[in-house]
């Protein structure tokens, strides 16, 4: 079965003090991706800032006679992610690796990495996101 996926628009973190681009107040953001990010361990209140796109940034279209059930993260070889590399890294130069919760494969952790450059589990949170 092959996808056919869309992304119409963006959803922008602009780093400036005030809500502007994509910015939300943390008391905006919906409650079910809040709770989501909680049972992930990401406490938003602890977020320097939170952005979130519209409801219908992205569409998929299915081949013709299959269905979509549902998205999630996974890595290349549709395996759970448990500390795969992004490609990304700190301002101090620290690798950060990608988690989805085990409980729900919506939610996706950046974890910065050690100081040698390995996956730690337990790696202060850079990023999270959700998709739904």
């Amino acid at each position: 079965m092959a996808l056919t996926i869309n992304v119409f628009g963006s959803t922008k973190i602009d780093e400036t003090a005030s809500p502007q681009d994509s910015d939300i107040a943390l008391v905006d953001v919906p409650s079910n991706v809040s709770t989501a990010f909680s049972n992930a361990g990401a406490n938003l209140a602890n977020a320097i800032q939170v952005a979130g796109g519209g409801g219908d940034d992205l569409s998929v279209t299915p081949d013709s006679g299959f269905t979509v059930n549902g998205l999630g993260f996974v890595d290349p070889t549709n395996g759970a992610l448990n500390g795969d590399a992004s490609g990304l890294f700190t301002l101090e130069g620290r690798e950060i690796f990608l988690y989805a919760d085990p409980n729900n494969d919506n939610v996706v952790l950046g974890r910065e990495g050690t100081v040698g450059g390995v996956a730690d589990p337990s790696g202060a949170i850079v990023f999270a996101i959700y998709v739904e």
